[in-house]
């Protein structure tokens, strides 16, 4: 999980010289946002389960070591996930890249709206 310290130390250092108060979201994977995901080897979601929240930990720690807001969005999109039916006109992700899809950013926008109200004030 260390690939990620450098990248994220430069990251506040840049916001630090340039005024602006960083952010670090974290979005799973579509397997964690629909856990629980069934694949063909029962082991890789063990797996996949454990790293997600290992990531999620260090990452939690970095922000906290930099002063940094984390966000996990973990939370909000599995709750998304299991409120409304998987139907293919209705996921969070796009099957084919997994990227988040115009329902998944829309989730994400209002999550990230909500944890940031005390900077961002409504009406400003």
């Amino acid at each position: 999980y260390a690939l990620f310290d450098e990248p994220l130390r430069e990251f506040k250092r840049l916001a630090d010289e340039r005024g602006f108060r960083p952010v670090l979201a974290y979005v799973p994977a579509a397997a964690t946002a629909y856990a629980p995901a069934t694949f063909r080897d029962p082991a890789v979601g063990e797996v996949l389960a454990r790293f997600s929240a290992d990531q999620r930990e260090h990452l939690r720690q970095l922000a906290q070591e930099l002063d940094m807001r984390f966000v996990d969005l973990t939370p909000v999109l599995q709750a998304a996930a299991a409120r409304e039916p998987a139907a293919l006109d209705n996921l969070l992700y796009f099957p084919g890249n997994i990227h988040l899809t115009p329902r998944g950013h829309a989730e994400v926008a209002r999550a990230l709206a909500a944890a940031l109200a005390d900077v961002f004030p409504a009406g400003t």
